[in-house]
């Protein structure tokens, strides 16, 4: 990660290579931005165009199978479960969902990941309705129900401002779950957002459970890419925890992208984010001691929390940075390249891999299950007509000869990847014993010394309501800590017997017979590939 320390302003020379190495920096991540965004939403035109392909294929199988057939041949289709799942994908645009406690700096961040001041900032919160930023030709500003009903509508203004009228509800209305369910959509004219993916500036967390249920549905979207940050000067905090547990909970396989803001140790800085003019050990620090205080403190908290694997190194960790919105903000301003605006830039870089991961995921999950559907329905049909036969092509039994060998040979591959995983069954387990050994003592340690989370209780509340939610929270630590060391240790081996049966596959598929190129049906009658 790269170091954070002072620039200092140099002459009118210095100054203007500044400005064009600025521009430069920024047409880049642009080009990034939209190098990352557009790939997806080719893949996914593809993946649309091969699903509805085979919808509209597997309809017409349907309509002329006869009844007893299709019957046996239902299983073959898309189920609804995979339907749904291949649906999800395409029909949902890439969203860049900001998450974190009230004035952590999610606006903030969200207007510098655009490149400008569209959405308020105050030191009082703000964002008290979700924020959704997409591209519009036509700039505009609405509040929609949860409906989707179309409440307030107006042009967005010259100055691209999005009014606090808009986001700011009443502490009256705020604990209502009909008035912060309403979402404040935000059409731009931005060249970040004209790349396909969208942006989410959600409330703060915390601040009252209709608006956490809210945030906690927005989590659920498959194409969901969260960053969650963290006020550098107050560390991991243990709402903090509270609200990634709940993530977790909500969404197991979650991946978050975890920034920590405010690393600046400016005293007008501690002033406006503590609104205290307290002396402070800061004040006796260097700005680059301070700041890698900061920055170090919050990684230990994640990986002391179970967030971050305790293997992830602070200089490697890919999906942890450390920033500072205020100097990134006056750095754009001022067309400047210091320490914070590369900080800032390397973050963006290492964001764009872990959303190209992700969004790569989430096509190739649901490519696979259209893919499995395919070949089931294929399967279906050769095995029919090779059971029934036919007069017009005397090489059918030639191809079920072929096809049978495959099917042994499949049959064959099954049974030594069997073997192989029962043979490792022991090694597993023993890796297993060992990763979930040489971690208790760090867990015994981690549990005795954590601060356990506020206790919500009713009027009344009994000794062992208490308990177990006491024993909840150590619960989630154990299980986190132990669920990363487990991976880190058998990772290999998995790898180790992956990458073995993959080359039994490979052999096998090579001694498979490929035959003279005729063909059955105008096409040739099968192919092998690797």
């Amino acid at each position: 990660m790269a170091e954070c320390g002072v620039s200092v302003r140099g002459g009118q020379d210095d100054d203007t290579v500044s400005i064009m190495s600025t521009l430069q920096n920024e047409s880049q991540s642009l080009d990034e931005f939209h190098r990352t965004f557009k790939d997806f939403q080719s893949l996914k035109e593809i993946l649309r165009a091969a699903y509805e392909d085979s919808a509209g294929c597997f309809a017409s199988i349907s309509k002329t199978v006869e009844k007893r057939k299709r019957d046996e041949l239902s299983f073959s289709l898309l189920s609804t479960e995979d339907t749904r799942a291949i649906e999800r994908v395409f029909n949902q645009d890439a969203t860049i969902l900001i998450l974190g406690q009230t004035n952590c700096g999610k606006s903030s961040l969200a207007n510098e990941l655009l490149g400008g001041r569209y959405l308020p900032t105050s030191e009082i919160p703000c964002t008290s309705r979700i924020v959704n930023l997409k591209y519009s030709e036509e700039e505009y500003v609405r509040i929609v129900d949860s409906k989707d009903e179309e409440l307030k509508r107006d042009p967005l203004g010259h100055n691209q401002r999005i009014s606090k009228e808009y986001i700011v509800v009443s502490e009256k209305e705020r604990v209502k779950l009909d008035a912060v369910k309403t979402v404040v959509e935000v059409g731009l004219k931005n060249p970040l957002l004209q790349s396909g993916v969208r942006l989410v500036d959600a409330p703060g967390l915390c601040e009252n459970d209709a608006l956490d249920k809210v945030v906690q549905e927005c989590v659920k979207g498959v194409l969901q890419l969260i960053i969650y940050v963290i006020d550098g000067n107050y560390g991991l905090r243990l709402e903090d925890r509270r609200i990634l547990g709940s993530l977790y909970d909500v969404a197991p396989e979650l991946s978050i992208f975890y920034i920590c803001n405010k690393i600046e140790s400016h005293r007008s800085a501690r002033e406006m984010d503590q609104g205290s003019d307290e002396s402070s050990s800061e004040d006796e620090e260097s700005e680059e001691k301070a700041m890698n205080r900061k920055r170090e403190g919050v990684f230990r908290d994640l990986v002391d929390s179970g967030f971050v694997s305790s293997s992830e190194a602070l200089e490697k960790c890919r999906y942890y940075h450390s920033i500072s919105t205020r100097e990134i903000r006056k750095s754009r301003k001022l067309r400047k390249v210091n320490e914070y605006s590369k900080g800032f830039d390397f973050m963006k870089r290492d964001f764009l891999f872990f959303a190209g991961q992700m969004l790569k995921g989430h096509l190739s999950h649901a490519a696979g299950r259209l893919l499995q559907a395919q070949i089931h329905c294929f399967d279906f049909f050769v095995a029919r007509a090779l059971r029934s036969g036919s007069k017009k092509h005397d090489r059918f039994a030639e191809v079920s000869k072929a096809i049978a060998d495959i099917k042994s040979k499949q049959e064959q591959l099954k049974k030594d990847s069997k073997s192989l995983l029962r043979k490792s069954k022991d090694d597993i387990q023993e890796l297993m014993k060992k990763s979930t050994h040489n971690v208790r003592d760090s867990i015994l340690k981690t549990a005795r010394d954590m601060e356990y989370m506020s206790i919500k209780v009713g009027d009344t509340v009994g000794r062992n309501e208490l308990i177990d939610q006491l024993e909840k929270q150590v619960q989630r630590l154990v299980i986190m800590k132990v669920t990363h060391a487990v991976l880190e240790e058998i990772g290999p081996k998995v790898s180790w017997l992956a990458e073995k049966m993959t080359r039994k596959c490979a052999r096998k598929t090579e001694t498979v017979h490929h035959g003279e190129p005729d063909d059955v049906f105008g096409h040739p009658i099968f192919t092998v590939e690797h």
